[in-house]
């Protein structure tokens, strides 16, 4: 049984949605960030000039699967994650060596601000290796995307699912020093991926 086989259940035709759900090439609306802030509120039902920024790509479903269930009156917006492939310029890394050490941390669930998912290829279409990459994420209305359920999708399967979930929580929930309280590193030690990964290897 291929491995992907394990991670994903094909879902089709089906406008129900699940913490896990893969929508591949969908059509994503943001606002922009130099939004006007107006000194007194606009009239009611006056329409406000704002450009929205709108992309495609592929985007995985990071609401709890209790809260995508209801209605959208009861759960009107869906937190979506960007997914991509780990290329280089997604990672950020110089060399093949940096590279493939990045992805081993990330299988390891070692990089809190990536989630490694596995490919598929007997998708349609074919789903490649990718990163949920949690600091690009939005919301989206609900209905908008069941109404984006005709073609096939993806759905983690449990265990997966779950870990994904717990990846999600533990980055909403996470709390730690501001920037300038940080204990100051020493310039004269460099760290890598290798280490971080010698360091787990260890315990």
């Amino acid at each position: 049984m291929p491995v992907w086989d394990h991670w994903y259940e094909p879902v089709e035709g089906n406008d129900t949605l699940r913490q896990g759900d893969i929508f591949r090439g969908l059509l994503v609306y943001t606002l922009p960030q130099d939004l006007p802030a107006p000194d007194t509120p606009p009239a009611p039902g006056s329409r406000i000039p704002v450009d929205v920024v709108w992309a495609r790509g592929d985007w995985i479903i990071m609401s709890a699967s209790c809260d995508v269930d209801r209605p959208a009156d009861v759960y009107p917006h869906v937190v979506l994650g960007r997914v991509l492939p780990p290329t280089r310029d997604v990672l950020g890394t110089k060399s093949d060596k940096e590279h493939n050490e990045r992805i081993e941390v990330i299988k390891k669930g070692l990089e809190p601000g990536r989630f490694m998912l596995s490919e598929c290829p007997s998708a349609a279409p074919p789903f490649p290796q990718s990163v949920v990459q949690y600091r690009v994420h939005l919301t989206m209305p609900s209905s908008y995307l069941r109404r984006n359920c005709a073609g096939q999708r993806l759905r983690l399967r449990s265990p997966f699912r779950e870990s994904f979930g717990n990846w999600v929580g533990a980055n909403i929930s996470r709390v730690g020093p501001e920037t300038h309280t940080l204990i100051p590193g020493n310039p004269a030690v460099q760290t890598w991926p290798i280490h971080t990964l010698r360091a787990a290897d260890a315990e």
